[in-house]
């Protein structure tokens, strides 16, 4: 339903305090803010869940860990990268 799609769409807005940046990427404002750190580190980029990208970026990143388990994937993805239920998608990309 398209209506639920957009409040969805808005809760998640709200909660990730997502932004728009100047090449219209959406990212995610987080407690790091105000931290001494890269623009990337602090303002990460939201990725859709369902998306092909997304399991391809996941697939590179548990290569780049040397096949390590969820929670270096994680780590590593969390420095630049926000998705919803990113653990349970790594999960099944590991697999």
């Amino acid at each position: 339903d398209v209506y639920t799609d957009i409040r969805f769409i808005k809760q998640l807005k709200k909660d990730l305090h997502l932004f728009s940046d100047e090449d219209n990427i959406l990212k995610c404002k987080g407690s790091l803010g105000n931290a001494p750190l890269k623009y990337e580190t602090k303002f990460t980029v939201l990725l859709p869940k369902v998306n092909y990208f997304t399991s391809l970026l996941f697939n590179y990143v548990h290569c780049l860990v040397l096949h390590n388990g969820i929670k270096e994937v994680l780590t590593e993805l969390s420095t630049r990268f926000w998705v919803c239920s990113a653990r349970k998608l790594i999960n099944s990309v590991i697999r």
